[in-house]
């Protein structure tokens, strides 16, 4: 949490509340401090980095919970469903859950004006 709360002070002090942009918060604030030390160019292999970083986030946040649910419904504390997986061991049944569930929750962005409201 700590992380967090430092990550978005640093945002609010380097760019003006009245130019925060939800969507482009942080990478204003990459901007602003590669522009104050000349080296602007590197926004681009910046955001590259942020994207990676959030796929593998986004597998590890997936994975984790999805084998967790396999390993408890092994036991019988969750419906067969759960149970199923491929020949590597990966829980497909709750990883096929867990994307039509994100998938629906992604459909909100169609639907809604702004992301802040979806």
């Amino acid at each position: 949490m700590v992380i967090y709360v430092l990550g978005t002070l640093a945002i609010a002090f380097v760019v003006p509340a009245n130019q925060i942009d939800l969507h482009a918060g942080l990478f204003q604030a990459f901007q602003v401090f590669f522009d104050k030390f000349g080296v602007g160019w590197l926004l681009r292999p910046m955001s590259l980095l942020v994207f990676i970083g959030g796929i593998a986030l986004l597998t590890i946040w997936m994975y984790g919970p999805a084998k967790g649910f396999m390993r408890a419904s092994a036991h019988g504390d969750y419906p067969k469903v759960f149970q199923r997986h491929n020949n590597k061991l990966a829980p497909t049944g709750v990883l096929l859950i867990q994307a039509g569930i994100g998938t629906l929750f992604s459909l909100l962005f169609l639907f809604e004006p702004t992301i802040s409201t979806s």
